[in-house]
């Protein structure tokens, strides 16, 4: 009897760890089913989590063993400042997510959310934004942590709404995916419903459908009951290593223009992305993929324990992820790039001066 339940132990314990881990699925496909939900989500099922100061972070078991990447799926932890911050505020990793594209990778970062304040700043190019300021002050500077892209301009995005500093600058639609930042510096990433209490909310962003929903990649959606890929295409551009194309002058004389070279045929679904997942313990996960699908992504997050998440933007220069690590003085002394495949350019974007494009900033408390 003892041999027995010795064995019985065994395959528990089996169990749990398979369970823990979860092997990577075969295929984007394979990750998870979803659907886009007609029902709205009352607040009350997805409430602002309070992000636990102690973080329990799983490595994600590589899906390739050859070519091997030393460091694939092992969570570090960074030190921002030297060893002057009490608390873990940022851990990183990267991940190949697909089978289909051995090259596609993700570099991701983890927002220890009980100990950072996140904003939302609207770029130069929002018209609904022309009061917010487009910029960080160099007040600022000292308790910055990391700078991330948002979203798409609303120009691009559709429906979709935005809150900003508690104001409603364009309606928030509801079903549609929502990034959302509280009075209480938690966020959460939910399918927005008009019961929500926008006297709770300080920011906001809202952008198509979640990609991950209950802890399951969303592969279709089902509009008008027809079932429909969840892939999202353009943001501006998805060819990566011609992102614009040289179009001859019209007349003699004139000089030649250019143009966005958009991807078709079999790989329209195939670009440099980012995305923002949200984890149970309340603390968010940043992703940038190259030559990746939505899908791809949303599996990364995943396997980064995310429950929900919503796209970023697709478009080869604005997914940006940068890390600003400072001194015991507050000084800024070292800023990286979560992606090493980010132009360099990106380290002082957003802090020398405003950017067209929409940015989160995260901050100490």
């Amino acid at each position: 009897m003892t041999y027995i339940r010795v064995l019985g132990m065994v395959a528990l314990l089996s169990l749990s760890i398979a369970q823990a881990y979860g092997a990577p699925s075969t295929g984007a496909g394979q990750a998870a089913a979803g659907t886009e939900s007609s029902t709205l989500v009352a607040p009350q099922e997805f409430p602002p989590t309070a992000a636990s100061s102690a973080i329990v972070m799983e490595n994600i078991p590589p899906l390739y063993t050859a070519p091997t990447l030393p460091g694939e799926g092992i969570w570090v932890k960074e030190d921002m400042t030297g060893g002057h911050d009490a608390a873990d505020l940022v851990y990183r990793t990267f991940y190949r997510p697909s089978e289909q594209y051995p090259n596609a990778m993700v570099y991701m970062m983890l927002l220890n959310m009980k100990h950072l304040s996140p904003r939302l700043f609207l770029g130069t190019a929002e018209t609904r934004g022309k009061n917010a300021a487009p910029k960080l002050a160099g007040s600022e500077h000292p308790q910055l942590v990391a700078v991330t892209n948002a979203l798409w301009q609303t120009a691009h995005a559709g429906r979709g709404g935005i809150i900003l500093r508690g104001e409603v600058l364009k309606k928030m639609d509801p079903g549609v995916a929502a990034i959302v930042i509280y009075n209480d510096d938690s966020v959460d990433i939910l399918e927005w419903n008009d019961d929500f209490p926008l006297s709770s909310v300080r920011d906001a962003r809202q952008l198509k459908h979640l990609i991950v929903k209950d802890g399951k990649v969303v592969t279709s959606l089902m509009k008008r009951g027809q079932a429909l890929s969840a892939e999202i295409g353009l943001g501006s551009l998805l060819n990566e290593s011609r992102p614009t194309i040289e179009v001859p002058a019209a007349n003699p004389g004139e000089k030649s223009t250019s143009q966005l070279n958009f991807t078709s045929g079999d790989l329209w679904f195939i670009a440099n992305r980012s995305a923002f997942g949200i984890r149970p313990d309340g603390n968010l996960v940043f992703a940038v993929g190259h030559h990746i699908s939505t899908c791809d992504l949303a599996k990364a997050l995943v396997l980064a324990g995310c429950v929900r998440a919503i796209h970023g933007d697709a478009n080869p220069g604005n997914c940006v992820g940068v890390l600003c690590f400072t001194d015991g003085n507050g000084t800024i002394v070292k800023k990286d790039r979560l992606s090493p495949k980010q132009d360099k350019s990106t380290l002082d974007r957003y802090l020398k001066g405003s950017y067209p494009k929409d940015f989160f900033a995260f901050f100490r408390r």
